[in-house]
């Protein structure tokens, strides 16, 4: 019986030790998905760009209630993205192709 203890006990030590570097790797794969989705943005703005005849994508917006919001022809066409539940609004932007 005490043998299970202890090999509970060391389990329970090496848990402790490896739950940080676990909280660690989790932190750094969501910084790195972050650097990828910026990535991806800058790619998709300098392919519209090199399609476009060197022009930069649309960026309107105008202040409602005292809020920014992007106009309807704007490259990111959204009402608050940081909120939107959905990409619909993405999907409507002048850099996103029509499906």
């Amino acid at each position: 019986m005490i043998e299970i203890l202890v090999v509970i006990a060391v389990i329970a030590i090496l848990a402790a030790l490896l739950l940080p570097a676990i909280s660690a790797a989790k932190n750094k794969a969501q910084s790195i998905a972050c650097l990828n989705n910026v990535k991806q943005l800058q790619t998709g703005w300098l392919m519209y760009v090199n399609d476009n005849n060197d022009r930069v994508p649309p960026n309107k917006s105008a202040l409602v209630q005292g809020t920014w919001r992007s106009s309807p022809d704007s490259w990111i066409r959204t009402s608050n993205a940081p909120y939107d539940a959905t990409f619909d609004n993405i999907k409507k932007a002048s850099t996103t192709p029509i499906s």
